[in-house]
């Protein structure tokens, strides 16, 4: 991540470093990028409810290791005007893009998962933690990952040797 080069915030530090987050496992898969609402949730919804969602429509959360991957291939994010101002902390800033997936440590202190952030031309891999009750706003995007046809299971991983 040095070579692009991408900023990386303490969560983003603290998710990277954990003994739980695993790298190993080569995976192919295929993302949408989707917006809160354009699941339905009009006046927004927590994690449970957009993630059950999503499964009726044939997404589901990737692996926590993949947003490193997705913020390495996704180099030309575009900013939102209102970037360059502080973020309210209970939401999602303006222009980044959530990738849905699974914590790794159930504490509600510590990390939950990544977005994808551009500012000032700067890529950011940041952290973030929310609890099960946090609302996601209906403009929020987010990635998941294209469920597959055949199984329920969407990820065709093998250990690299």
């Amino acid at each position: 991540m040095e070579e692009v080069p991408v900023s990386l915030n303490e969560y983003a530090k603290q998710l990277l470093n954990a003994s739980e987050f695993n790298t190993k496992k080569k995976c192919l898969v295929k993302t949408i990028e989707i917006k809160v609402k354009h699941l339905g949730f009009l006046s927004g919804a927590n994690t449970e409810q957009l993630y059950n969602k999503a499964y009726e429509v044939g997404l589901v959360p990737g692996p926590i290791s993949l947003a490193p991957h997705l913020r390495l291939e996704y180099l030309e994010q575009s900013e939102e005007e209102s970037c360059n101002t502080v973020p309210n902390i209970s939401n999602a800033p303006p222009g980044s893009i959530t990738v849905a997936s699974t914590p790794i440590v159930k504490e509600d202190e510590f990390p939950k998962g990544f977005y994808l952030r551009s500012v000032n031309g700067t890529l950011w891999l940041r952290g973030y933690a929310a609890d099960e009750l946090h609302i996601w706003e209906p403009d929020s995007s987010f990635i998941f990952v294209v469920r597959s046809k055949e199984r329920k299971e969407v990820i065709k991983c093998e250990k690299r040797h």
